[in-house]
């Protein structure tokens, strides 16, 4: 046991009556405190019988107990969160890195950001002068490229929301696709990368055939469209929270992103919000490895019924012949690994 030690503790503050002294039985740790006021100026001393408003230094000192403190602040602090969490975030208060206790607030702001994003019409399939095929082999080859620059998953998510940004609201030439995709990779690796490539590293990927001048002014382009608001809500921070949910392990975790991945591929997907393509990646991943695919509380942060996550996950189902038909090949190896489980050989014919 800790030795009781007593602390004194002096500190300016406003209060609204003249006594002299004044005895509270406990502050707010639940000790028994004594604070001894002093008054300032002169007006102050000549107002009798009324409350006035004085600038005073409260002296005080109460009895610290380090191991009892500790302790009541643990107990109150798990009360407060069995109150709170559900229990999938109980089960999980002890990890730091899932940061349990704020976990649903997370997901309601993404929401929320995912909406005001609905609402200026961001999500349109509305391809302008780009073929579908062309389209698809542009996206594999910056998924080779953000493979062999180590880039972090979320890296790639933003990149592919500059691209489908600007490619549904622009009329983009052929000539300036590789442009616009390196691009997106150079502004998402600033972003949200602590060490990105340098930036003679995204000119080299191009074998010269762009220029610096012309990556700055597509990034200005970019910014300027987005109105640089950036903060995007993608499709892989809603897999990590629905993943969670479910329970899912490593290999229904890597099965799911693949199937996220896949979908960038395709046109006719680009109008369907993150949420419900991560909702419907995990509904489909799981259904095939035969996992849990739906409860109650996976319900609650979609905010959407089975049925219509049913839907969007039959969207998906044989998406990986459909990119075969377009001729990718990346995509399939990058998910063709010992630490993506090989999830690429899966065969996503799935009926549901």
């Amino acid at each position: 046991m800790a030795e009781k030690v007593q602390v004194p503790i002096r500190h300016q503050s406003n209060i609204l009556n003249n006594n002299e002294n004044k005895e509270l039985r406990k502050n707010k740790f639940g000790y028994v405190s004594k604070f001894k006021y002093q008054k300032f100026g002169t007006n102050a001393s000549k107002q009798n019988n009324k409350s006035i408003n004085m600038t005073c230094i409260e002296e005080s000192s109460f009895i610290y107990d380090p191991d009892n403190d500790l302790k009541r602040f643990y107990n109150n602090y798990q009360q407060c969160l069995n109150n709170k969490l559900d229990k999938i975030d109980k089960d999980t208060i002890n990890n730091i890195y899932s940061v349990s206790e704020y976990s649903h607030e997370i997901s309601i702001y993404l929401k929320d950001r995912e909406l005001a994003f609905e609402k200026n019409n961001i999500w349109e399939n509305n391809l302008k002068n780009i073929s579908p095929k062309v389209r698809a082999l542009s996206i594999d080859w910056i998924i080779n490229l953000h493979r062999k620059f180590k880039l972090l998953p979320e890296t790639l998510y933003i990149t592919i929301f500059f691209i489908n940004t600007y490619m549904t609201k622009h009329n983009l030439e052929k000539s300036k696709i590789q442009c616009l995709i390196l691009t997106s990779l150079y502004l998402a690796s600033k972003y949200e990368e602590i060490y990105p490539p340098d930036f003679s590293d995204y000119l080299k990927s191009a074998n010269g055939e762009i220029q610096q001048f012309e990556i700055l002014k597509m990034e200005k382009d970019i910014l300027n469209l987005t109105k640089f608001d950036i903060s995007f809500p993608s499709s892989f921070r809603f897999l990590e929270r629905y993943s969670k949910i479910l329970r899912f392990e490593d290999k229904t975790f890597s099965l799911a992103q693949y199937i996220i991945e896949l979908s960038f591929l395709d046109e006719n997907l680009i109008n369907i919000t993150p949420s419900f393509i991560a909702a419907g990646s995990t509904y489909l991943a799981a259904k095939i490895l035969k996992k849990e695919s739906w409860n109650e509380l996976l319900e609650k942060e979609v905010k959407a019924n089975e049925s219509r996550i049913k839907e969007i996950a039959k969207l998906l189902v044989n998406i990986d012949q459909k990119a075969i038909d377009l001729g990718v090949e990346s995509i399939f190896q990058k998910f063709l690994t010992p630490s993506h489980y090989n999830v690429s050989q899966t065969n996503l014919n799935k009926p549901l």
